[in-house]
């Protein structure tokens, strides 16, 4: 992020509505003023989490029960950047720059297990498992940019135009 900082007796804009910078004095260090880029420069962020988890007990006889577990996470980011085209010194070279970056990420997992519990008598018990588990995780991350817009009017919709 650019830092920028305005001498004070320059205006934010000029009577003819185009923006002022130190740029227009001589011998300033030039960049545009903080209000232009507030205006014309901006991201926009987007985040989902979603953490869930299931599972079921079965009772299918006396001795032997069926238990199945099924967890999940998503999670995902999509950040859309817009530099206008009249930004001197951070995108007004590269005609603006727009980007869109998006992030996936799941993860899911599922367990089951049979268990047989028999007693023998009052001292011994006997128990046994059997058990099976799958899991799988994804993840994407997409980037799409352009640079050298006609007008500011489509910022990061419709790239490709």
């Amino acid at each position: 992020m650019a830092v920028t900082e305005e001498v004070p007796i320059v205006p934010v804009k000029y009577p003819d509505g185009s923006w002022a910078g130190n740029f227009d004095i001589a011998g300033l260090e030039g960049a545009p003023n903080p209000v232009h880029i507030a205006n014309e420069r901006y991201t926009i962020n987007n985040n989902m989490q979603m953490l869930g988890d299931v599972y079921a007990v079965l009772h299918l006889t006396k001795d032997l029960d069926f238990k199945t577990d099924f967890g999940y996470n998503l999670s995902g980011q999509k950040n859309n950047f817009y530099s206008s085209l009249n930004l001197p010194h951070l995108s007004q070279d590269q005609g603006g720059v727009a980007n869109i970056n998006s992030y996936l990420n799941y993860y899911w997992q599922t367990e089951n297990y049979l268990t047989w519990n028999k007693q023998i008598n009052d001292k011994q018990k006997l128990t046994a498992l059997l058990g099976v588990s799958f899991q799988r995780t994804y993840y994407e991350r997409v980037r799409s940019e352009t640079q050298s817009f006609i007008d500011d009017i489509f910022q990061w919709h419709y790239q490709q135009a």
